[in-house]
């Protein structure tokens, strides 16, 4: 099985900042008109990263369903993984293969936020 997690980054300074293995692989979302850092991008192949000013990380998320070949595909923050929330240690190959044994999506637990900002 085939797994591979997105990190996605608009941020030239960020991106170069993912630990990066076999399954988590940095996305430069936004990239249309910027320089090539040598990661993957979301201006390759079938995508709307022209369009990032008003969609984010969605440039991104397209890029995914348009042009990855993995058989399960995944889309995190730079800042925010998949993780062992008591543990602040992200989830890695063995731990999510686990997961997708028996579920067919990861979704965050339901939180309110209160007006204003989110940070």
């Amino acid at each position: 099985m085939k797994i591979q997690v997105y990190v996605v980054s608009h941020s030239e300074e960020d991106i170069r900042d993912i630990d990066a293995n076999d399954i988590y692989v940095p996305l430069f979302v936004g990239r249309d008109g910027k320089d090539n850092l040598g990661f993957v991008s979301d201006d390759t192949g079938d995508n709307i990263s022209s369009k990032n000013a008003s969609y984010c990380e969605l440039t991104g998320l397209y890029w995914m369903w348009k042009n990855s070949t993995a058989d399960i595909i995944g889309l995190v923050h730079y800042r925010r993984y998949f993780a062992k929330w008591r543990l602040g240690k992200r989830l890695e190959r063995k731990e999510l293969e686990k997961i997708f044994e028996e579920y067919d999506i990861i979704l965050p637990k339901k939180t309110t936020a209160l007006l204003g900002s989110v940070y």
